[in-house]
């Protein structure tokens, strides 16, 4: 996990809050049956493997006081998962971030964590991202990155590695 520089500009995709809180969510050893679970896990996977990816302080924050009420053990592991993705970058938006991401809240159906993330997308230059809330399919300028997910060679590797897990040496 590092810092986002300005130098990203342009990079990849932005991580939404409802990844890390679908695949915390749930128990691990019934993840196989929740797609939603699965899907967002692939993604994790694709980031802890070195896939590039942006997120914010904002949304780090959403995940860990979503957590903290209503999962509260599984807090410290969204901490030490942060800290194993050396791939992803958090930004950390301004408070001119803010006040431009209060142009487009209310004008679509996402929340104000969310207009910040959209605001911060086009500060880098960044127009995909994964995410499981449909909100943002209403807007023009960004592709949600989630269902299609499963159409993947990588993502049925990833479903038969959680099906049948090494055991650890």
């Amino acid at each position: 996990m590092r810092r986002l520089g300005r130098s990203l500009k342009g990079h990849q995709r932005f991580l939404d809050a409802s990844i890390f809180i679908n695949w915390l969510k749930v128990d691990p050893s019934k993840a196989s049956r929740d797609e939603r679970a699965l899907v967002s896990g692939y993604i994790l996977h694709k980031i802890e493997t070195g896939e590039s990816a942006v997120t914010s302080v904002t949304v780090k924050d959403e995940v860990a006081v979503w957590l903290s009420r209503y999962k509260p053990p599984t807090l410290r592991r969204f901490i030490e998962l942060l800290l194993g993705y050396t791939s992803l970058e958090i930004a950390c938006p301004t408070i001119e971030d803010q006040l431009d991401a209060t142009k487009s809240f209310g004008k679509y159906s996402l929340g104000y964590t969310d207009s910040l993330s959209l605001s911060l997308m086009a500060k880098y230059g960044i127009s995909e991202i994964y995410s499981s809330d449909t909100g943002f399919d209403s807007i023009p300028s960004i592709r949600r990155v989630f269902d299609q997910l499963v159409n993947e060679r990588e993502f049925e590797q990833f479903k038969q590695t959680l099906a049948n897990p090494q055991p650890d040496p």
